[in-house]
């Protein structure tokens, strides 16, 4: 079953409904591009938008391999001892009910190399010879 954001696509293209798991892993993908191309257009130079840009999309990989089941568990627990309850009430859902899918992993790489590549071709004030 197609996720309901893609049921509209049913009465226009039926083969792309049909594979509504090739769109699973989007916003992945693009949230890990746009806050990977927001992060680089706040940096001064070329080489502290790489680092940043790469420095995000560590963090995003960290997140997605922390709900990997084996993770998850631990995590949740250390967490939910550690942290005060209203931050556990907002954050706990992410590691009890999410799940794990490696195409999210892949999503969030390609996204983040992305977004570090066009980085790279945005002008600076206070341009620098290196990259990264």
């Amino acid at each position: 079953m197609p996720p309901v954001l893609l049921l509209a696509f049913r009465s226009t293209d039926s083969s792309l409904a049909a594979h509504g798991e090739l769109f699973a892993s989007g916003p992945s993908f693009f949230y890990t591009l746009a806050v990977g191309l927001l992060i680089g257009v706040c940096a001064s130079t070329r080489s502290a938008a790489g680092k940043h840009c790469l420095t995000w999309m560590g963090l995003a990989l960290c997140l997605e391999l922390s709900q990997y089941p084996s993770l998850a568990k631990p995590l949740s627990s250390l967490l939910s001892d550690i942290s005060p309850g209203w931050v556990w009430h907002v954050i706990g859902p992410y590691w009890a009910r999410g799940v794990f899918d490696p195409l999210d992993l892949l999503a969030t790489l390609i996204g983040g190399c992305i977004a570090l590549i066009l980085s790279g071709h945005l002008y600076y004030e206070h341009t620098d010879s290196t990259f990264c």
